[in-house]
């Protein structure tokens, strides 16, 4: 009985933090990571607090100088690890994770994450197209066009894969 007491009152503990870390995130991302990482030191087998930590530091770190910008984004990546690590089939963090891998110029680790979002989605064809974009801004255009090639096999009626798709075969004029 004492054991189960203690049980529920971590799991309150735990609830209030990440509750709090929610709450705080929206007007102040500092505030919320606090939270979260007090969340994620209860509880370090919880997917969805370290996604939620991942995300406030990814937030957070768009504010800051270059710097600063690059200790806290390697935090949130290493954060958004762990909710993988945790939860591998959730294709939402594997694409968040990518958005963030790119945003951090690794555009290969980025494009193999959005790889891995495709196989658990339901709009793969989306995912592949994001994945060619992600592909173009890293200049390797013949695997762009691979990805938008995919995404047009995914979805036939994909208006965006249609476009990219023919933008990357139309011969450039020099």
């Amino acid at each position: 009985m004492k054991d189960r007491q203690q049980s529920m009152a971590k799991n309150k503990e735990l609830n209030d933090a990440f509750n709090a870390g929610m709450e705080a995130s929206k007007p102040a991302i500092r505030r919320g990571r606090r939270g979260f990482h007090e969340g994620s030191e209860l509880d370090p087998k919880q997917h969805v607090v370290w996604a939620n930590l991942a995300e406030s530091l990814v937030g957070q770190a768009k504010a800051k100088t270059a710097t600063k910008q690059k200790a806290i984004m390697a935090k949130g990546l290493e954060s958004y690890a762990k909710a993988l690590e945790l939860k591998p089939d959730d294709a939402g963090y594997h694409n968040n994770y990518a958005l963030a891998l790119a945003r951090s110029g690794k555009f290969p680790e980025a494009q193999a994450e959005l790889t891995k979002a495709a196989q658990w989605i339901r709009q793969r064809g989306q995912v592949l197209l994001q994945s060619g974009a992600l592909l173009v801004n890293s200049s390797q255009l013949e695997p762009a066009g691979e990805a938008f090639k995919k995404a047009l096999e995914a979805d036939p009626n994909y208006a965006d894969a249609h476009y990219q798709y023919g933008i990357y075969s139309s011969p450039s004029e020099d």
